[in-house]
C-alpha cells in the first residue's frame, strides 16, 4: 500500500487516540495536539516530537506494521509517551511565568532537553533521563488504567534492573487517574 493510502486508512484512528486520551494529558495544561504522519521504514521509531513546533509526528509505517502483527495498542502507548514530552516542553516554556506545576522538575526537563541523550547513543544515558522515565511511566500507566495488563505493552526492562521503583510511580499515576474520576 502506498503512503497516501496508508495515511487515509489510519488518519481517523490516530486522531481518535489523541482525542480519547485528552482527559489523561490535560490534567495540568490544556494541550491542543497538532500532529502529522512521517514515513520511516524503521518501524521501531513509532512517534517523535518536534520540540520547536510541539508537533507530534507518527510513523505511518509503524502504525501499519503494528496492525499487521496485531499489536495496535503499541501506537497509543508511544503517542502517549510523546504527548508527555509535549507536556514537559510546555512546562519548560512556562518556567518564567511560574505556571508549571513542578518548577523543580521543569528545570531538570530544561537541562535534559538541552543535553538530550538519544536512544541510539547510549541506552543508559537515554533511559536515565527524567524526561524519558516520566514519559514511559505516564504512557504505561494510562495503558494499564485503560486496558489492564496487555502482554505486548511493556515499559523498558532497564527500569527494573536499575532499581527505579517504577511500580511505585505507576501506582501513583493510577491513583491520580482514579481520584480524578477519569472513567473510561
Amino acid at each position: 500500500m502506498d503512503y497516501k493510502s496508508l495515511e487515509d486508512k489510519y488518519r481517523t484512528l490516530i486522531q481518535k487516540i489523541i482525542e480519547d486520551n485528552k482527559k489523561f494529558y490535560e490534567l495540568d495544561f490544556d494541550i491542543n495536539i497538532k500532529w502529522k504522519f512521517f514515513a520511516d521504514e524503521n518501524v521501531s521509531l513509532v512517534a517523535k516530537t518536534n520540540r520547536k513546533t510541539l508537533e507530534l509526528e507518527v510513523n505511518i509505517f509503524a502504525v501499519d506494521f503494528s496492525h499487521q502483527i496485531n499489536e495496535p495498542l503499541t501506537i497509543e502507548y508511544y503517542i502517549l509517551h510523546e504527548i508527555r514530552h509535549i507536556y514537559q516542553i510546555i512546562c519548560v516554556n512556562n518556567i518564567s511565568s511560574n505556571k508549571c506545576p513542578d518548577l523543580k522538575k521543569a528545570k531538570i526537563y530544561e537541562k535534559e532537553f538541552k543535553n538530550y541523550s538519544k536512544p541510539l547513543r547510549s541506552t543508559d544515558s537515554y533511559f536515565n533521563q527524567l524526561t524519558e522515565f516520566e514519559a514511559f511511566v505516564f504512557s504505561y500507566s494510562v495503558m494499564k488504567y485503560k486496558y489492564g495488563d496487555v502482554k505486548y505493552i511493556k515499559y523498558p526492562d532497564f527500569y527494573n534492573k536499575q532499581n527505579f521503583d517504577i511500580e511505585k510511580h505507576i501506582k501513583n499515576w493510577l491513583e491520580i487517574f482514579k481520584n480524578k474520576n477519569l472513567f473510561l
